[in-house]
């Protein structure tokens, strides 16, 4: 081959050599014979010679694939193919990076114009926006100032709505929807939404008769029946407690032409409420006991009385009580009232009707008189106590004495029926007590007995027979007497002052009574001040019955004058039973005892008749505690009623005395109460002149 031969296939030795060295090694190994492979591929070459294939124009692909070829000339193109490879590669990418580049210049340039485009509107707007910047500057100041106004008007407001604890509530009446400010859902302790329908509403958290309300008083507004929307409802309690709420409203114009809307204020007056409850029920119920008092027990009576029914009315007193009072004290006293109490109430006929009288006196009304005896209703009382009655691990036998009368029998006017049960009383009680009479005509003897007592009220205000007592008023702070209350006694006779007052004032004689107390009142008041002592006010009782004496005014100015007395240092005390008879005169009367520089003091407030509406109109300066308010009220307990009447006295300017005072603690908490002066045994007991004029400058806090 090479020397003008084609070629053939080439014998390699070597190759031969290797393979047949690998088997014997296999062989030597232990490998079987037949597990060695044959040979599938053969160690020759085919070998030709290019030149002689070109000479005689041979097919290259008639020669084997794997035929090496000897003396043909490699091309450039051959010899340098992977080079040429690259070359072409990267003249390729470079094609794509300089289209793509290409195509980059042309977006840019694009971009370039838009955005000179873009340049020339934004330079042609903000031209425009300096054209109205000065408008626009003038139009936020405006906003500024208009955004102030109505942040203080709201500041205003939302102080105006937390600080008196109201809401503000919108109805409108064309939809039925109503609108509350967010604090409402506060009241109610629960999520409340801020708009709901109102008829929804009302069923949700009204009851009844309150929703009729509200729709009532809403279309006598729209109606022009009323000025104004003004209403108290109760709303569901979320607890046990109820609301109140008052609501005040009017209307104002929607939006729309027809649209009307309700707007107006909710106020919570709940503790208001719970307040007039308290007083309510001081007004119709006794301290002591709960029972009705006397004033609940006349009105039953003559609610009964209009019905045309036969009526029995019992009068009971318990025996020897105040020998229990002497030997036990008030306490224990107290203590066995409520028990008594209790036990006539637990025990009741459904056809009794139990109040307290007053002190240890109860009054029992039965009606329905074909249903149960006179004695079967003493019989029952009187097995009710049969046995002691428990108080404090103690034992007590409680007996009565009853005085009983009869309606229509005995009479028809009701003052007169409780007068036959205290006459038919009277008689029990000297027959020896524990007893009981139904009232008769003979026992007129009581009216006698007490025609004997007129006659020496009658002999004393004639001959002098009178004289004065004077029981100091002493600061709460300062410990120093302010002023003194009157009171008189009878000279001679030991007939308690309201025995022959209560007598005197069944005729004209308290009338003559009243002028003597008022003149040795201004006497004694003069005295002092002439003897050099500071100046300080006496203060007389007033009776209703006085109001008859019309000459009294100008005895009072008289005798101003005859001693030289300035009228600041009399005070006058009244009651307020003084209103229950011919109020406008009475009114008209205190009037111009005011306007002559005299004080006028309301005593006893706190018993039956009281109520803190008359200190709305009445024109006092000072309110007296009666003892038994003070008594029930002054524990810790009830201590916030007391409070609360001070208070409201002090927003009047009225100054609070309290009467009745024995004990060191009621002073304590009456001084922590904001109470004025104290009227009671703790400081004084009642003194004539003499004994007063040496107390005259003491300080009383030094002997407490």
């Amino acid at each position: 081959v090479g020397q003008g031969s084609l070629g053939g296939m080439q014998i390699s030795y070597r190759e031969m050599g290797k393979h047949a060295g690998e088997m014997a090694v296999q062989v030597l190994s232990g490998t079987p014979v037949q597990d060695i492979p044959m040979m599938n591929k053969s160690p020759y070459h085919a070998i030709f010679d290019y030149q002689v294939v070109q000479q005689f124009d041979l097919p290259e692909n008639l020669l084997p694939g794997d035929a090496f070829l000897l003396n043909k000339e490699v091309s450039y193109f051959e010899q340098n193919m992977k080079l040429l490879m690259g070359v072409f590669a990267a003249l390729f990418i470079m094609m794509i990076i300089s289209t793509l580049m290409g195509i980059d210049s042309l977006k840019h340039r694009t971009m370039q114009r838009k955005l000179r485009e873009s340049n020339e509107e934004l330079s042609a707007t903000y031209e425009e926006l300096a054209a109205t910047e000065e408008e626009l500057r003038h139009q936020y100041k405006l906003i500024e100032e208009n955004v102030q106004r109505i942040e203080l008007l709201n500041q205003k407001y939302e102080h105006a709505i937390y600080s008196t604890n109201s809401v503000v509530w919108e109805l409108n009446l064309s939809n039925r929807n109503i609108y509350f400010s967010q604090n409402f859902q506060n009241w109610l302790s629960r999520p409340f939404p801020w708009m709901e329908p109102f008829d929804v509403l009302m069923t949700k958290y009204l009851d009844e008769k309150s929703a009729q309300l509200i729709d009532d008083e809403i279309a006598a507004y729209l109606d022009g029946k009323k000025s104004e929307i003004m209403v108290e409802f109760p709303v569901k309690p979320s607890s046990n407690q109820p609301r109140w709420i008052k609501a005040h409203g009017k209307s104002i114009q929607g939006s729309g032409e027809e649209e009307v809307i309700l707007y107006g204020i909710l106020t919570d007056v709940t503790e208001g409420k719970r307040q007039q409850e308290h007083i309510d029920h001081l007004a119709h119920y006794d301290y002591l006991t709960n029972l009705p008092n006397r004033m609940s027990f006349m009105k039953k009576l003559q609610e009964e009385v209009e019905k045309g029914q036969p009526l029995y009315i019992i009068l009971m007193d318990i025996d020897n009580f105040k020998e229990i009072n002497d030997t036990l004290g008030h306490v224990w006293g107290d203590k066995i009232l409520r028990s008594v109490a209790q036990k006539l109430s637990d025990n009741a006929c459904p056809n009794m009707f139990i109040s307290r009288f007053g002190g240890d006196e109860f009054l029992v009304l039965i009606t329905n008189r074909d249903s149960c005896s006179m004695e079967e209703c003493i019989k029952h009382i009187r097995t009710l106590f049969e046995q002691p009655i428990p108080v404090d691990r103690n034992e007590y036998t409680i007996k009565f004495s009853m005085g009983i009368t009869r309606y229509p029998e005995d009479s028809t006017d009701i003052n007169q029926l409780i007068m036959n049960a205290d006459t038919a009383l009277y008689q029990v009680k000297r027959n020896g007590k524990n007893h009981h009479l139904l009232y008769n005509k003979e026992m007129q003897q009581e009216l006698r007995n007490k025609a004997v007592t007129e006659g020496i009220i009658q002999k004393a205000v004639q001959e002098d027979g009178f004289y004065l007592v004077y029981q100091p008023q002493v600061n709460v702070k300062t410990g120093e007497i302010e002023s003194f209350e009157a009171l008189v006694r009878l000279k001679h006779h030991a007939i308690p002052p309201d025995v022959f007052i209560g007598i005197a004032e069944e005729s004209d004689l308290i009338c003559q009574i009243g002028r003597a107390v008022t003149q040795e009142a201004i006497r004694q008041a003069a005295n002092w001040r002439d003897k050099g002592h500071p100046r300080k006010p006496i203060s007389i009782n007033f009776s209703s019955k006085q109001i008859r004496d019309k000459d009294y005014l100008q005895f009072l100015i008289n005798t101003l004058e005859e001693y030289e007395l300035d009228p600041q240092y009399l005070e006058i005390e009244i009651t307020e039973s003084i209103l229950l008879e011919e109020t406008e005169l009475t009114l008209e009367l205190l009037e111009r005892i005011k306007e002559l520089g005299i004080k006028i003091a309301l005593d006893d407030f706190g018993t039956g008749f009281s109520s803190l509406n008359y200190l709305t109109y009445i024109p006092v300066n000072k309110v007296k505690l009666d003892k038994s308010l003070c008594d029930k009220f002054l524990s810790p307990d009830n201590i916030k009623v007391i409070e609360s009447i001070i208070s409201l006295a002090h927003s009047l300017n009225l100054v609070i005395t309290a009467e009745g005072i024995e004990e060191q603690w009621q002073y304590e908490q009456l001084k922590a109460s904001g109470c004025n002066t104290i009227q009671g045994y703790l400081f004084s007991k009642p003194l004539i002149a003499e004994e007063a004029e040496k107390i005259y400058e003491k300080n009383f806090l030094h002997s407490i």
